[in-house]
Formats: structure tokens, sequence, C-alpha cells
């Protein structure tokens, strides 16, 4: 007997096959047919919508809008009015205003106040321009050498303290008379050169000096600037753009309080005076 072939029969030739039956689809369960689960839905419940809120109505536009060239002219006039207090203000207030400032810096106790006290500071005769307060102090004539005494060169009997050098020559402008009478000196760091300054206080009487504390102390520890004659010291105290006096500034403040305790203070101690002034930054001066 034939044994039965195990290798399947190939396919004939030219015969492609039937494509299978599609599957139909499945019937949709009607809602509610017991044992059928309802799917999910993933979205989620995040409660009721927020009520929409109502645009409130747009104001007036600023006067002078942040940054413009109106408002930073007010907040000079704003910080001027600050300064301006201070300098009218009594003797005490000031001693006391310029003490906390000093004790801030040093920490100095209540015993090292000689120099800082009320009797240290010029009565006030607030003015907007420096010639203006200088005139109104007593002995006007004598510490400007009007009283026919020898007076030594590079002696100064009003210092004139400031924060900047474009802040003193708006100071020394404010002085037209003064520079007419007297030599007036430039004692600051921007164009001038410290052997220069020194070359013209050995040779050159002047009765007032404007100068910044930096270049004012290397003047006197060189010999050059003599406090001899220093009647009075006047501090400007107005304040720059930033809001700034030269007691606030971090590249002054420290150099004017070492100014103030290794060269002033002996001078306020045996009867010079302090002068505060804020005058107003003009490039004209008084008229």
């Amino acid at each position: 007997m034939a044994k039965a072939s195990l290798k399947p029969k190939a396919a004939s030739k030219g015969k492609a096959k039937a494509p299978l039956p599609a599957k139909a689809p499945a019937a949709k369960q009607p809602a509610g047919v017991p044992g059928v689960e309802k799917k999910k839905s993933k979205r989620r419940y995040h409660g009721p919508p927020a009520p929409r809120q109502e645009k409130k109505p747009r104001g007036p536009a600023p006067v002078n809008p942040p940054g413009s060239r109106q408002a930073r002219k007010a907040e000079e006039e704003a910080a001027q009015a600050t300064t301006a207090t201070i300098a009218g203000a009594p003797a005490t207030q000031q001693a006391d205003w310029l003490w906390d400032r000093y004790r801030a810096e040093s920490g100095a106790s209540e015993l090292e106040r000689q120099g800082l006290t009320a009797g240290c500071f010029a009565p006030a005769h607030p003015s907007e321009w420096l010639e203006e307060s200088l005139a109104s102090l007593p002995e006007q004539a004598a510490f400007l050498g009007r009283g026919g005494q020898h007076v030594p060169v590079g002696s100064p009997a009003v210092l004139v303290v400031t924060g900047a050098a474009i802040r003193a020559v708006s100071l020394i402008r404010q002085m037209p008379a003064v520079n007419k009478a007297c030599k007036v000196g430039k004692l600051f760091a921007k164009h001038f050169k410290q052997a220069e300054q020194e070359a013209v206080l050995s040779s050159t009487v002047m009765h007032v000096a404007v100068g910044t504390p930096n270049r004012l102390i290397k003047l006197i520890e060189a010999g050059a600037l003599k406090l001899g004659r220093l009647r009075y010291v006047v501090v400007d105290v107005a304040m720059d753009a930033k809001k700034r006096t030269v007691l606030d500034m971090a590249e002054t403040k420290s150099d004017f309080w070492t100014l103030f305790a290794s060269h002033l203070k002996p001078k306020f101690e045996s009867g010079a005076q302090f002068v505060l002034t804020s005058c107003k930054v003009d490039k004209d001066g008084p008229q």
C-alpha cells in the first residue's frame, strides 16, 4: 500500500487566494442593559467656571510719568527741599544731625562729641546762593583779608567741602564778588594735579578754598594747605541726582570724617565753626 505524502499540495499557479471575509462591527449595546459597563470619562470636573472680572476703567494719565524729565526734576526739587530744611535749622538740630552721621560712621561715643556741639555751628542764614550765605557770616572783612593784617600763603579762612568736582565748580561760579575780591582755591582732583595745586598754595594768598575731602587730606598732609587761619568750614549738604550728599556717598563719606577727625576737629575746639549749605545747582550764580 502506497504511503500518503505529508507535503502540502502546492497552490495552483494563476489562482489567487480568496480574501478573508471582513468582520462585522459589533453591535452597540443600548444604555442601561445589565451586564454592560459604561466607560468612565477621562475629563475631570474642576468646578464651575470663574466669573469674568469686569475691566476697571483707566484713570487719567499721571502728570509726570515715572522716568520722565519732569519726574526727575520734581524728585530733585524735593531732595533739595529736604536738605534746605537742615541747612536752615537751629544750631542744636544741625549739631545732632551731623553727630548722628559721625557716630554711625565711626562708632564714636558721646564722650567724643567735641567739635560737633551746638557751639561749633554758625547761625543759620540759608540762601539759594553760596555767596549770600558767606556775606551773612560775621567778621567777613577779617577772614577775607580786608583788615590790613599780613595773610600767609595757602591758608584760607573759609574751606568749602563738597562731594564732587563738578559741584565744586558750580559753587565757585556762585561767588562772583568773592572771586573778584580775593583768590578762590580750586582744591579738587578733576583736571588739577596735586603737584600743581601744591605750587599754587605755596605762592598764593587765598581766603576761600573749595575742595573735595580726599584731595584736601592729601594737600594738608603734604603741608601745602595750612589751617592756621581757618574760621569756617562750609559743608555742602545739597543732594545730587541720586539723593546723596557728601556725607552719604560711599566714595566721600569716609574721607570726610577722616578729614574732620584728623585735621579739622582741633580747629572747632579752638573756635572754628561749621556752616551747612544746600545752595541750588546753577551755572550762572547770583545776578
